[in-house]
């Protein structure tokens, strides 16, 4: 901790296994009150350098089109500490990442946990100790149901173990039926197998791991293995589906070579690492990781129908909890499967757009892209429609243009209707943008035409309330309410609570649009009161946002306040980064009055 008041960037150094990231976390912990904001990036399961800036941004909720822009416009000026778990296998990506933003930020401080040092002038490094004895024996302990045996046989072994904890935990384990000199003779003949390791710590604790491997059925050797594959950890059910593991899985968890933890489970990086090796090895890698991409394309979609629903926040949270092991299945698919990595990417788009993965899932789809000709029509038009929304929601629409009126083209030879008119919507949205708003509004009413061939009085609804904007950008405000008014009607005929609550949100940004904050807030009192019912945290923050800045034009600077921070707190929580810069650009110039 001393170190980390008088250098910007501290490097924790040390071998896989030996504790860095349990360390590091005890210091940010210890470390909190000493700054405004401590923040954990875990760079474990980042499968490419290009996505680490993104990846980082994402963790913090930093909000904006540009990763590194919007992590130094959130530190700022002000004292705030920035953890990097887990570095090794990006290190030159972070070490350019450290690099720039402590040129930026001034009053920054980055902790790196990594077996390599990010190599940079003002690093400062920290090298981890093996534990003493009594730190030894207190493990040993905590990790195995061994009652009778003595503190000095327990040392015995462990010291011999150098003291790492990983290794101090799989001898452990498998101490829960045996007696310590039983465990003693088995660990001295794991100890005298060859290594290829440098490192003498890292060579005892892979020797470790042999042994433990080496007393697991072939079934758990197999199960070990596979369950490499996964990224971010895994449910029993995604275990059972994606590799064939069943019961399996509670003899790893017993062994110590998984961690579980509530519902989901995951292996720690070293234990991976082998894994991953004996799966190689086994030349089964090519056949499991696929198998793994496609039970997460099938996962995605069948949660895409739940966003626009009820269930936006309940697949939210599910694929949130798969985020590592979708950009691991694209990584893979994106050199052996470039259909597959299609249908994986078009699935996750609703998932990425509502938790601000702007910047992510822009790269993965720009890049399956740019090999679009290699995909059958259909999938090369959905592809390529939300590889252009993306790029549209970040501005650039002259990549965006062209995807789009390719896919509106595909589409229309196709036959399928419903696809034309999205990309009619697209195009037209992109109008919008331009101010070209009789363009806009021709390729609404071409959309809208198709939708009523269709009988789709959904899409229609959509439409129109996208189109209300054209007039609101003419400066007609009684047009436009008009217009939404008709859409809540329809939207409260269809019974579509979600979508009632989307056109009331859309009302009270008319009104505030045209300055009137006040007008807007009985729409976003029952739009908030819906979202609260059905569980949607992000349009429910999304209206507290405006019920706060409608407090703050009223003079009511306390409401603002509460209402501001409960916006940006659930923001957090569902990672909108672009509700989190609004809010905290509404909170700024209040807290620091306060101050």
């Amino acid at each position: 901790r001393r170190l980390l008041m008088t250098s910007p960037l501290v490097t924790v150094l040390g071998p896989g296994g030996v504790g860095k990231s349990r360390l590091g976390l005890h210091v940010a912990r210890r470390a909190l009150p000493a700054f405004r904001g401590v923040w954990l990036a875990e760079l474990a399961a980042a499968s490419q350098s290009d996505l680490v800036p993104g990846r980082v941004a994402a963790a913090v909720g930093a909000s904006g089109s540009h990763a590194v822009d919007a992590l130094a416009e959130l530190f700022g000026e002000d004292e705030h500490l920035l953890v990097l778990d887990t570095c090794e296998h990006v290190a030159a990506a972070c070490a350019e990442l450290s690099a720039e933003l402590l040129r930026r930020c001034p009053s920054l401080r980055i902790m790196a946990t990594s077996r390599v040092p990010l190599r940079l002038p003002q690093e400062a490094v920290w090298t981890m100790p093996p534990m003493d004895e009594r730190e030894v024996v207190e493990l040993f302990r905590a990790r195995s149901r061994v009652a009778d045996a003595d503190d000095a046989a327990i040392a015995s072994i462990c010291m011999r173990l150098d003291g790492m904890p990983l290794a101090v935990e799989l001898a452990a384990a498998q101490a829960a039926e045996g007696r310590m000199d039983v465990l003693s003779e088995r660990i001295d003949a794991a100890l005298r197998l060859p290594t290829a390791a440098a490192d003498p710590r890292h060579a005892t604790l892979q020797a470790t791991i042999d042994w433990s491997h080496e007393l697991l059925t072939s079934d758990e050797q197999a199960a070990l293995r596979r369950l490499a594959v996964f990224a971010g950890g895994w449910t029993r059910q995604a275990a059972a589906s994606a590799c064939g593991i069943g019961d399996e899985l509670d003899a790893l968890v017993e062994a110590s070579l998984v961690v579980a933890r509530g519902s989901r489970y995951r292996m720690l990086d070293t234990i991976r690492e082998y894994a991953s090796q004996r799966l190689a090895d086994a030349g089964e890698t090519s056949g499991v990781l696929h198998a793994y991409a496609t039970w997460l394309a099938d996962l995605l979609v069948s949660y895409d129908e739940y966003f626009n629903s009820d269930r936006t926040m309940e697949a939210a949270e599910v694929l949130g909890a798969e985020h590592e092991n979708i950009s691991a299945a694209l990584a893979h698919t994106l050199e052996t499967d470039i259909g597959l990595a299609a249908t994986i990417a078009c699935n996750a788009y609703m998932y990425w757009e509502m938790r601000g993965y702007w910047d992510e899932g822009r790269r993965w789809l720009d890049r399956i892209a740019a090999r679009a000709d290699e995909l059958e029509p259909l999938r090369r038009a959905s592809l390529l429609r939300w590889a252009a929304s993306m790029a549209r929601r970040q501005g650039d629409l002259e990549v965006a243009e062209p995807w789009v009126r390719q896919a509106y083209e595909a589409y229309e030879s196709l036959g399928l209707k419903p696809g034309a008119a999205s990309c009619l919507n697209q195009l037209a949205l992109m109008a919008q943008t331009r101010q070209d708003l009789d363009e806009a509004q021709a390729l609404f009413d071409r959309a809208l035409q198709l939708t009523v061939e269709l009988e789709d009085r959904l899409g229609q609804a959509i439409l129109r309330m996208n189109a209300s904007f054209n007039h609101v950008y003419r400066g007609d405000r009684a047009a436009a309410e008009a217009e939404l008014l008709e859409v809540l009607a329809i939207r409260r005929e269809l019974r579509d609570d979600n979508g009632v609550a989307d056109v009331l949100l859309n009302l009270a940004k008319v009104a505030w649009h045209f300055g009137d904050h006040g007008a807007g807030v009985p729409y976003l009192e029952e739009a908030a009161e819906l979202y609260a019912g059905f569980g949607d945290d992000q349009g429910y923050a999304a209206c507290l946002y405006h019920l706060a800045s409608a407090a703050l034009e009223a003079g009511d600077r306390d409401a603002a306040v509460e209402q501001a921070t409960e916006s940006l707190e659930l923001a957090r929580r569902v990672g909108d980064r672009e509700l989190i810069g609004w809010a905290e650009t509404l909170l700024a110039p209040l807290v620091s009055a306060d101050a």
